[in-house]
């Protein structure tokens, strides 16, 4: 699991994102805190390019839970 709660940059995310790709497990979880609902899909979308894109040693199932600062909610993402 990686958290990342300040409202940061994709560039931000995507580090910390980055590490949890390196994990050997079979589940993951990434929650991240943005602005906007908008924010927090374009983060996902980013977030499932890399996913689709990381060379992975088994199969992993994802949970991105994305925290909306304007709307305080979360928005819930499964990958894999």
């Amino acid at each position: 699991m990686e958290i990342e709660v300040s409202e940061s940059k994709i560039s931000s995310l995507l580090y910390d994102f980055h590490k949890l790709l390196q994990a050997d497990s079979e589940y993951k979880v990434f929650v991240f805190q943005t602005k906007t609902e908008a924010d927090v899909l374009d983060a996902v979308s980013t977030l499932k390019t890399a996913v689709e894109h990381y060379q992975s040693k088994s199969a992993s199932k994802f949970l991105l839970c994305g925290w909306s600062t304007q709307l305080n909610q979360f928005s819930f993402h499964e990958l894999g």
